[in-house]
């Protein structure tokens, strides 16, 4: 996941719940998640770097998710990633307990899937 994924500080108890800013409704319609197929995954570090196939278009996303998934584990798997910026962000719950749990869809969709 991206740096600016993590939401809110972490503290003595793990990430605060301090709510954000509402968003209007023309905010959360410039963010483009779309579901793609992780074709390559290479460990660096304590980081993976993917290669996702949005429906055609092949992305690169670094992800900070080596605690839980290793290559093996996501490649050929489907994530969710905001896809419309300069390079794609995945998706994750991260929490104190669990480290941080790639979000996905529960059945395959047709890779380049809007998440709306």
């Amino acid at each position: 996941m991206g740096r600016g994924g993590r939401s809110g500080r972490r503290g003595p108890g793990g990430p605060s719940l301090r709510p954000a800013p509402p968003l209007a409704p023309m905010d959360f319609t410039a963010v483009d998640l779309r579901v793609g197929t992780v074709v390559e995954a290479v460990a660096e570090g304590d980081a993976l770097h993917l290669t996702i196939d949005l429906g055609g278009v092949h992305r690169e996303a670094t992800t900070h998710v080596t605690e839980n998934y290793g290559p093996d584990d996501v490649r050929g798997t489907q994530v969710v990633v905001v896809a419309n910026g300069p390079e794609p962000v995945v998706l994750a719950a991260v929490s104190p307990s669990q480290g941080a749990v790639l979000l996905r869809p529960d059945r395959p969709v047709a890779d380049g899937t809007q998440v709306v």
